[in-house]
């Protein structure tokens, strides 16, 4: 459930805006998929993979973003046009706090990943179109 502010800049059919606020996000599953390969001496030696580990254990159940855009609205027929772009940033580390970074034997010791501190920033563009599904009545005098 995002909170935001927003700022429109005109009230003409072409609405301009920025927003800014934050939102709160609930991991359900965390699975990782890796491979590795060794290339020594110019010569590619067979793949490592390790597939469906489990590593929700070592991720932090709840997160937190904040975000920052614009974008504009526009009148156009019984609807309005609209692009939206944000950039999300993610306020928490990934990693639960105080975890072992090693706990993942199986890709520690043959991927040689570690669970390492990270977060997870992204960029959105929304584009669409958006009507109302009902027809307004003018009231009776």
């Amino acid at each position: 459930l995002p909170i935001s502010a927003s700022y429109n800049f005109t009230e003409t059919d072409f609405k301009p805006y920025v927003r800014v606020g934050i939102f709160p996000a609930v991991l359900l599953s965390a699975k990782a998929e890796a491979a590795r390969s060794n290339l020594i001496d110019g010569i590619i030696y067979p793949q490592q993979e390790v597939a469906n580990v489990d590593v929700y254990s070592g991720r932090r159940a709840f997160n937190m973003w904040a975000f920052a855009g614009g974008g504009f609205n526009y009148k156009l027929g019984p609807g309005n046009f609209f692009l939206d772009l944000r950039y999300h940033m993610n306020l928490l580390n990934q990693m639960k706090p105080n975890s072992d970074p090693f706990q993942f034997g199986e890709l520690t010791w043959e991927i040689f990943y570690v669970n390492d501190k990270f977060l997870l920033n992204n960029v959105t563009a929304t584009l669409g179109y958006m009507f109302p599904l009902y027809r307004p009545k003018k009231k009776d005098q």
